[in-house]
């Protein structure tokens, strides 16, 4: 399995999120983005929502979020811990 590391910038700050095979279909060609919980906090707030229209976008993408120590990872790792914490 491959993986991706890329970054989202969200108000002046950047945070890892993984591109990653879908680990449920396993359909080719088929990936899903993880985030990082420190993303998922600045982009959500369970008492106000979305601080904005470009978090509500950012969250439609992200598939879900695991915590950000987890990104420190070997791909291998990381992909088994998602695939475990998604489960």
């Amino acid at each position: 399995m491959k993986m991706d590391l890329l970054h989202i910038e969200y108000n002046g700050k950047t945070y890892p999120v993984a591109e990653i095979p879908d680990v449920f279909t396993h359909e080719k060609g088929r990936y899903l983005l993880i985030g990082s919980h420190s993303l998922n906090l600045a982009l959500y707030n369970d008492e106000y929502g979305y601080p904005d229209e470009t978090a509500r976008v950012i969250d439609e993408k992200i598939y879900s979020f695991i915590d950000d120590e987890y990104f420190d990872l070997s791909e291998e790792e990381f992909i088994a811990k998602a695939k475990e914490r998604l489960d």
